[in-house]
């Protein structure tokens, strides 16, 4: 399975693995915030490869809240979670990776 999800990525099908790294490091504060997490899932699967153009949902999900009045703001835990889905939807396989989720804020894990 993981060397058909390589070849997709290497043919353009699949976004490569998305990862995030949490920590309780002082110095890093996002590390362990768990908004930050979907922000860089999110953000990380927007494109199928660097370089490549935004995928749909993520423009649409931008475009809505430019309407709105809120283009540049964050993403709620909720729209993350819902473009998340949206992206994944996208290609046939994806790769997601959390490491250390045990570092992750425990007031705001869940």
């Amino acid at each position: 399975m993981i060397e058909d999800a390589r070849m997709a990525f290497q043919n353009g099908l699949n976004p490569a693995p998305v990862f995030f790294y949490c920590s309780r490091n002082p110095a890093e504060p996002a590390r362990s915030n768990p908004h930050a997490i979907m922000a860089s899932i999110t953000r990380q699967l927007s494109s199928a490869q660097p370089g490549y153009p935004l995928l749909p949902p993520t423009v649409a999900a931008y475009k809505k809240r430019e309407i709105e009045g809120f283009a540049s703001g964050s993403l709620s835990m909720s729209e993350s979670s819902a473009l998340i889905i949206q992206l994944a939807e996208q290609f046939p396989i994806i790769i997601i990776v959390v490491d250390a989720l045990d570092e992750c804020d425990p007031e705001k894990r869940t």
